[in-house]
């Protein structure tokens, strides 16, 4: 069930009170780089490098000693929300010993998973040590797109039972639904699907190059024709997604933190800007005295020069983060994203959505 009205508009305020005071609300920690899936999108070349089936330096993973001295340092920072990714993170034996630390700290515990490897049995166990929320990737409606993307066709199924067995083991289910070139027409059969199997579900476009500087994964990304008709036949993809003030910062380096499998210290794992390493000090230091993070802190519209004075600003979906990992710059642009943007604002236009933002964003 999603929030209500009040329930969202108390957590904006909390979130916007703890933007404020550089509040990290959020820990991420990638346990492993382990994964079952080949997707060709993925941006961690461990996984994608041809044949390979497990990372590099496995032996660089975070000890479990080390994850739960992280765990720590993060309650006394403010953090709330601990999301625990991979890799797949069910593959990580050590899984629900975090978990148990976690919960022991009062963390709210989420993961992020494909769902293939979730049975009854595995759903009740994560439920029962804590995890309260999971979200899933899906990147097709059928077994011939699952093959194309993540090079296991016969784990569409799974992923759906997986599914499932999350649901009814009471954990709050949000199903990512990645849309590309190989998928984009399957969208109202994903999204009913995520109706069927009792979850709600979240849009995304962004692809972004792999961690190694390979850009394949981009050949993936929807063309100007391809997002023009998937916009044209789900407005609802765009109609609700106006950016009411042009803001360009997001809450990186104020409102969460992450921790890669190696150490390394980000302000988001979308946005892999190392800001220090836990090997080597402390998470707080990290947080308060990385030159990075607060460098991230104290970006104003201004620096943001390519974007500041663009005319299509508010229809803009750009992420930071993926600027920083397609280009390098995190203040920088994405072509893409312009052409998302004017996308928007022509097709808003043209079937004249008379909304009273587009009217004013349009003046």
């Amino acid at each position: 069930m999603g929030a209500t009205e009040i329930e969202k508009g108390i957590q904006s305020r909390v979130l916007e009170q703890a933007a404020e005071s550089c509040i990290p609300l959020t820990l991420m920690i990638e346990t492993t780089q382990v994964c079952n899936f080949r997707c060709v999108h993925c941006y961690n070349f461990d996984r994608t490098a041809p044949h390979r089936t497990t990372p590099r330096n496995p032996t660089d993973y975070l000890h479990l000693d080390e994850i739960c001295r992280i765990l720590v340092e993060g309650r006394g920072l403010g953090c709330l929300t601990l999301c625990l990714t991979g890799g797949e993170v069910l593959l990580d034996p050590r899984l629900m010993s975090i978990v148990r630390e976690a919960k022991k700290l009062s963390y709210a515990v989420r993961l992020k998973s494909n769902a293939s490897i979730v049975t009854e049995v595995r759903a009740k166990e994560l439920a029962k040590n804590g995890v309260s929320d999971c979200e899933v990737s899906v990147y097709g409606s059928n077994q011939e797109t699952y093959q194309a993307f993540t090079g296991r066709s016969e784990q569409y199924q799974k992923v759906r039972e997986g599914i499932k067995n999350l649901v009814r083991a009471g954990i709050v289910t949000t199903i990512n639904l990645i849309l590309h070139k190989g998928n984009y027409q399957q969208f109202q059969e994903m999204k009913a699907m995520s109706g069927e199997l009792g979850a709600d579900y979240q849009v995304s476009l962004d692809l972004t190059q792999r961690y190694d500087g390979t850009r394949s994964s981009l050949d993936w990304r929807l063309g100007k024709k391809e997002l023009r008709e998937l916009y044209l036949q789900n407005p609802e993809l765009y109609e609700n997604s106006f950016n009411d003030t042009g803001s360009l910062n997001c809450g990186c380096g104020r409102v969460q933190i992450a921790v890669a499998s190696n150490g390394k210290v980000y302000p988001c794992m979308g946005a892999p800007i190392e800001c220090g390493n836990i090997r080597k000090q402390s998470l707080k230091e990290i947080w308060e005295k990385s030159e990075t993070m607060n460098w991230l802190r104290g970006l104003t519209p201004q620096n943001y020069e390519e974007c500041q004075e663009c005319p299509t600003r508010r229809f803009c979906q750009r992420s930071s983060g993926s600027v920083y990992s397609n280009t390098g710059n995190y203040t920088g642009k994405v072509e893409w994203n312009c052409m998302q943007a004017e996308l928007i604002r022509d097709i808003s236009l043209a079937k004249l959505k008379l909304n009273p933002k587009i009217k004013e964003f349009t003046n």
